[in-house]
């Protein structure tokens, strides 16, 4: 009787040693480890967090000037302040449908896929340049200089006799600081910038 229950007491705690063993859902890195040695887990529970370095997220935040150039797929170029020498490829991934007022400024929250190397860790402070389009050997006018009639962009242009006209423009690119002049005017011409 007491080799019968010996062997039942093994077998029972040979079914549990296919417990002993805690998988990770995918490979990665093991980020935070929350579970001490020692510590009694069960399934389901979160025990820490892993990450793969060749696809990571991070999310930033672009003002509304500058949101309706961003676009889910265009290229991402990251950059981290503590790898200064490295850059890394992204992708946007998600924007969201509504900005957050932040001291007077909405800016959007913006979802970024990266593919980074093992020197990467979650948590880095990290720079994002969105390829929102690129003109070279445009004219280009202050952005305080285009205003809007009418669904119509438009600037004031000084004229020789010290007159100020109002000219439809065909804007192309723009960022926080210039707007690209499509046609409208000729390089050379003054406009009123206030």
């Amino acid at each position: 009787d007491s080799i019968r229950e010996k062997k039942t007491e093994l077998n029972k705690l040979q079914l549990k040693t296919g417990s002993l063993t805690i998988t990770a859902p995918n490979d990665g890195m093991v980020a935070e480890l929350e579970a001490k040695e020692g510590g009694t887990v069960t399934s389901g529970n979160w025990v820490g967090s892993i990450f793969r370095a060749d696809d990571m997220n991070m999310s930033c935040q672009v003002s509304d000037f500058d949101i309706m150039s961003v676009q889910v797929g265009a290229a991402v170029t990251v950059t981290l302040d503590s790898l200064p020498d490295q850059e890394f490829e992204g992708t946007v991934e998600y924007i969201s449908g509504m900005g957050k007022d932040e001291s007077g400024v909405s800016n959007f929250a913006v979802s970024i896929t990266v593919k980074a190397n093992a020197d990467v860790r979650p948590g880095m402070q990290a720079r994002t340049y969105i390829n929102a389009g690129s003109a070279s050997d445009v004219l280009l006018v202050p952005v305080e200089a285009v205003f809007t009639e009418e669904k119509v962009n438009k600037v004031e242009v000084m004229n020789g006799d010290g007159t100020i006209s109002v000219v439809a423009i065909e804007v192309g690119l723009t960022n926080s600081r210039f707007a690209e002049v499509r046609s409208g005017l000729e390089e050379g011409q003054l406009v009123v910038t206030g």
